[in-house]
């Protein structure tokens, strides 16, 4: 488990739109075939766990950093913001 993140858009929007911005920022290694989410690395992560993995939700993304994605969120983040409309960031608690 890592730290995890919701981000909300002040209106909803399509899914082609969120996938040309997840594939567009830097540190995109792919999209996760099983369930869809799209992982981020850093250069030296060799490992099996991505930095960084996000799932379109209905309304936002849900975010999870399993350590040091915290530049990508904010890749994401700064993208979402001069893309979209408002955009909501917070800490997901179960």
């Amino acid at each position: 488990m890592g730290l995890e993140y919701q981000l909300k858009f002040a209106t909803c929007h399509a899914e082609p739109c969120l996938d040309t911005l997840l594939r567009g920022v830097v540190g995109f290694a792919g999209v996760e075939p099983t369930f869809g989410s799209y992982q981020y690395r850093s250069e030296d992560n060799v490992g099996k766990m991505p930095n960084l993995e996000v799932c379109i939700e209905p309304g936002g993304l849900a975010v999870c950093d399993y350590g040091d994605g915290q530049r990508f969120l904010s890749a994401i983040v700064m993208e979402c913001v001069a893309q979209l409309d408002e955009v909501t960031v917070s800490k997901r608690d179960w």
